[in-house]
């Protein structure tokens, strides 16, 4: 997650950054998949339907290949 996290940090506008993948933290990694946790549902639903795409784009360049990456709410 901290190389993904490095990758978003620098590809992801400061705010936007800030906003969205900075309160992100890792829950689960399975082969193929990898679980976030966002403090909110509406973060996790915002996240989910919005960058999904650069959530794997930056495991791809963490190293990691094509995994599925799935952003919960911390509360489920």
């Amino acid at each position: 997650w901290e190389k993904m996290d490095a990758w978003l940090k620098g590809y992801a506008l400061p705010a936007n950054y800030d906003a969205y993948f900075a309160p992100l933290v890792l829950d689960d990694v399975q082969p193929g998949r990898i679980l976030l946790r966002a403090p909110t549902a509406f973060l996790a639903e915002w996240v989910g339907e919005h960058f999904t795409h650069l959530l794997t784009a930056a495991a791809e360049a963490a190293g990691l290949g094509s995994v599925a990456v799935t952003v919960k709410s911390a509360g489920g």
